[in-house]
């Protein structure tokens, strides 16, 4: 069983390019009761990466960071037991780079969850592991050791030097959908926007970000631990509605991110799908931002209040 590492902070060393694989596995059983200990969810027993990173080259981290979150939040609206056949996902925003999911000649298909929690594992592992950050690479995903499929991050080409469109799957949504909310323009009536806001929306969902005072987090840990809370947020179908307080865990013991659903029993109201949809767009503004405080968001869908999330230390 791979699970993700909750603290970043001591990359491998450059001349060190992987891990030996049964360190990566014995270590991987540690992290997983880290992670129950913190009141997270395991990953699906029997799931593995099996990284080939090439570190002859960069791809850019920013992008890489939001297609994934976006990534996630598209499959995170399906059934998480269902299928899909292999296709290559980026944003209208950053086309660049593409994550590019494949399964062996033997399949046509392989399970959602399995893609949803290898994106986020690999993610973990360039953060991690890389000594040059996000790098083109490929992760083979591995269930009870039988090859079911590979998630790859890279910027393909065609003989003529254009990225490859085949088979192209992108965020739902508009792609001027990234964007800001004014702050003349509140969800519903006596709604105050945070002191810092940014981030616009489908036609339905709208997402006010802002800062909660100055107290710097590190960039990864933060990322990381709002893309576990996405991939969390997966597991119940996702029209299923969110009835109170939904922490689903902490980290390092002391930070935590938190939601609160208003107690809406009619339509619209905070369901997992729409939480999953703006703690993406909670990484477009703490990405765009260049800035990774605690923070807070307001959530509202046809303009009406339906829940708030925060980011911050106990």
């Amino acid at each position: 069983m791979t699970c993700v590492h909750l603290a970043y902070s001591t990359p491998i060393q450059s001349d060190t390019q992987l891990l030996p694989r049964v360190q990566r596995n014995d270590r991987a059983t540690n992290l997983t009761a880290a992670l129950a200990k913190l009141g997270y969810g395991p990953c699906p027993e029997g799931l593995t990466i099996d990284p080939d990173l090439q570190l002859a080259s960069v791809l850019p981290e920013d992008p890489t960071i939001i297609n994934v979150a976006h990534f996630i939040a598209t499959l995170g609206q399906d059934d998480i037991a269902g299928q899909i056949p292999p296709q290559d996902f980026s944003t209208a925003l950053y086309p660049r780079p593409v994550i590019r999911l494949r399964v062996p000649p033997s399949k046509r298909t392989i399970r959602r969850e399995y893609v949803i929690w290898g994106v986020f594992l690999a993610v973990g592992h360039m953060m991690d592991y890389s000594p040059m950050g996000f790098v083109p690479s490929h992760y083979t995903l591995l269930f009870d050791e039988e090859e079911v499929g590979g998630v790859s991050f890279g910027i393909p080409a065609t003989a003529d030097g254009q990225v490859s469109t085949t088979e192209r799957v992108t965020a739902r949504g508009e792609p001027d959908d990234i964007g800001i909310v004014s702050r003349a323009d509140p969800i519903g009536q006596g709604i105050s926007a945070p002191n810092t806001i940014a981030q616009a929306t489908n036609s339905r969902l709208s997402v006010i970000c802002g800062y909660d005072g100055d107290n710097p987090l590190g960039k990864n840990d933060l990322l990381a631990t709002l893309m576990l809370v996405m991939v969390q947020a997966t597991i119940p179908p996702s029209d299923t509605r969110i009835q109170g307080e939904w922490a689903p865990g902490w980290l390092d013991g002391h930070t935590r991110f938190f939601a609160r659903a208003t107690g809406r029993a009619t339509e619209p109201y905070l369901t997992y799908g729409r939480m999953i949809e703006s703690l993406a767009r909670a990484v477009d503004f703490l990405v765009n931002n260049n800035r990774y405080n605690h923070f807070s968001m307001t959530i509202g869908v046809d303009r009406v209040l339906v829940g708030q999330g925060w980011f911050r230390h106990r």
